[in-house]
C-alpha cells in the first residue's frame, strides 16, 4: 500500500512541476509511465545524488517526449531534488 502511495506522490510532483507542458488539470496520470521507470530507477539504484539523479531523469523526459519540449538540464534540479524527498521520505523508517 504503501508502495502505491509512493508512486501518487511522485505523479504529483510531476503534475505540478510538469516538465513538458502536458498539465491540463484533469489528466493528472499523464506521467504514470515516466514515474514507473522513476520508481525502478531509485528501488535499484545503490546511491543517489540530485546531480546524477537530475541527469537521468533529463535523459528519461527526452526518451518519452522531445528535447525540444524540455527547458535546461539544470531547471529540471527542482524537480529532481523534489521526487528524491519524495521518494527518500516513503523509504526512510
Amino acid at each position: 500500500m504503501k508502495e502505491i502511495s509512493l508512486q501518487g506522490g511522485l505523479e504529483a510532483i510531476m503534475f505540478k512541476y510538469d516538465p513538458v507542458g502536458i498539465n491540463f488539470g484533469t489528466n493528472t496520470d499523464e506521467y504514470h509511465p515516466e514515474v514507473v521507470d522513476i520508481l525502478t530507477y531509485l528501488n535499484t539504484s545503490p546511491c543517489i545524488d540530485v546531480h546524477a539523479f537530475t541527469i537521468w531523469l533529463y535523459e528519461l523526459l527526452i526518451y518519452y517526449f522531445d528535447e525540444d519540449l524540455l527547458d535546461t538540464l539544470d531547471s529540471h534540479i527542482p524537480l529532481a531534488e523534489d521526487l528524491l524527498n519524495c521518494y527518500k521520505g516513503y523509504k526512510t523508517p
